[in-house]
């Protein structure tokens, strides 16, 4: 699974997500650098994925909302829903057990929140001007094989997409096990400005 195509769309209902090297992202973000260059719009967007990321109720059900539309064309119950891991387990569970469930519980996907196990801790993304996806030594993501297994599709998602490098590696841990990705979804997709 390639996933290098990025599709920013904020009204993706109607289209069915296709079994292909695509992310589907549902917002643009704007990275805290531009922050004060940003649109009332785009700041408001920043905050909502920022509480998304912060594990915040009201933000992880927005999120649910909006991913389950995007997916409401698409027949889900079939397909393993894989949250690419967070920093370390106590962010990952904050942030995406509670969403994992609203998003399977509403769409019909078998949930892998809890096949996906985090030991050791990497430095977390988004947090710096040069936005470098970093060394994941400390780190080790364990897959339930019982779960990832060859006749396993697996929709992945991510909460923010820059590069798509950290989406892109979980794909290919992912597709080790034997299952086949079909594509991603995201909240958002960090906006570059040219300077």
């Amino acid at each position: 699974m390639n996933l290098n195509k990025i599709k920013v769309s904020r009204s993706y209902v109607g289209n069915k997500i296709k079994t292909s090297d695509m992310t589907i992202c549902l917002n643009t973000y704007t990275p805290n650098r531009y922050f004060g260059h940003a649109s009332f719009e785009a700041q408001m967007t920043h905050d909502y994925i920022l509480n998304f990321k912060s594990g915040r109720s009201a933000a992880q059900k927005r999120a649910a909302r909006e991913v389950c539309l995007a997916l409401s064309m698409t027949k889900m119950e079939n397909v393993v829903f894989a949250c690419v891991p967070a920093s370390c387990n106590r962010t990952n569970t904050l942030r995406y057990r509670k969403f994992s469930q609203m998003v399977c519980e509403r769409t019909g996907a078998t949930n892998a929140y809890g096949h996906i196990i985090i030991n050791g801790k990497r430095s977390k993304l988004h947090r710096s001007k040069a936005h470098m996806v970093c060394d994941a030594a400390n780190e080790e993501i364990h897959l339930d094989p019982n779960m990832f297994n060859a006749s396993a599709k697996v929709l992945l998602f991510d909460d923010i997409v820059s590069s798509g490098k950290s989406m892109r590696e979980f794909a290919k841990l992912v597709e080790e096990t034997g299952a086949k990705v079909i594509g991603g979804i995201a909240l958002g997709h960090t906006k570059h400005y040219k300077h």
